[in-house]
């Protein structure tokens, strides 16, 4: 009897281990399938040697699996690296966002994240870069998120 306890105990064990690990598996999916761009750019100013605006990102989840950011902070917003539409890097942002829910084949926006570009980054590219923000659309961004002890770049 002892025995058929310990063997159904170490069967539930490894059934939980199984439907955790296929969960992670299938967030993972769906982080590597987000798809973000820049939505638009607001509050455009100098200051302290450089330009600070504020971007607004729509993240579009195109699977058929919600995500869920706000598990205790499990998935972090960490990074947005910005760049021209030829690839010349502008500068970034370090935002820190939690706290996002987007559900399944839909899209959200991201609102009012601090962004900062130094003047010595901007100077030589900047009527590029003025183009830039009359339609940040042509603005690349990539975008890091940090998830089950990992960081994945989009």
């Amino acid at each position: 009897m002892r025995n058929f306890i310990i063997l159904g105990i170490a069967a539930l064990a490894y059934g939980a281990y199984r439907f955790g690990n296929n969960k992670i598996d299938s967030v993972r999916q769906t982080i590597q399938s987000l798809q973000i761009r820049v939505g638009s750019i607001s509050n455009l100013g100098l200051a302290d040697g450089g330009v600070r605006f504020n971007t607004n990102l729509t993240v579009t989840n195109p699977t058929n699996q919600a995500l869920n950011l706000n598990a205790q902070e499990v998935v972090t917003i960490s990074k947005i690296r910005f760049f021209t539409d030829t690839g010349q890097f502008l500068g970034e942002s370090n935002p820190n966002i939690t706290g996002i829910q987007i559900g399944p084949l839909s899209t959200i926006t991201v609102r009012d994240i601090p962004t900062f570009v130094r003047v010595s980054n901007f100077g030589a590219l900047l009527n590029n870069a003025i183009g830039l923000f009359l339609d940040p659309n042509k603005l690349k961004i990539k975008t890091d998120l940090t998830a089950l002890g990992r960081t994945y770049t989009i």
